[in-house]
This record gives C-alpha cells, structure tokens and sequence, in this order.
C-alpha cells in the first residue's frame, strides 16, 4: 500500500498525472480494492479460506497486476 501511495505522489510531483489520469485511477482503485478483499478473507477464515473470497482476492490480484502493468507501460512511453 505505501509503495502504491509512493507512485502516487512520484507521479503528481513530476507531472505525468495529467497524461495518464485513468491508470492511476485504476491502479490506485485496484489497490483498495485489493487491501479490502485480503482483510475481508481475513476475517471471514475459520481454520480455512473461504472459497467464493480466496477466488476474488485472487481475481483482484490478477486485476492489480494488470494495472500495475499497464501504467508501468504509460510511464515509459510518457518519458521517452
């Protein structure tokens, strides 16, 4: 979470915000979205990971990755 916030504000402060508002969007959305599924399984466990929230915590691993790769790409076509 605190890497996710560093880019963040990495990404305001050298001005590339403006030039790709929606993958950070998603990429920070992604990361709540993230952090609330694991403590959701978290406190739903009983000696064992519920199913149905094991499979979207995965899903929403699957999903932030893809984020994460998709603004790791803008920024690089951005600095060049």
């Amino acid at each position: 979470f605190l890497l996710g916030v560093y880019v963040f504000y990495d990404l305001i402060k050298k001005g590339y915000y403006h030039y790709m508002k929606s993958e950070v969007f998603m990429f920070i959305f992604m990361l709540i979205i993230q952090i609330l599924l694991g403590i959701i399984t978290v406190i739903l466990c009983k000696g064992e990971v519920p199913t149905f929230w094991g499979v979207l915590h995965q899903l929403g691993a699957l999903l932030l990755l893809t984020a994460t790769m998709r603004l790791r790409y803008k920024i690089k076509i951005t600095t060049n």
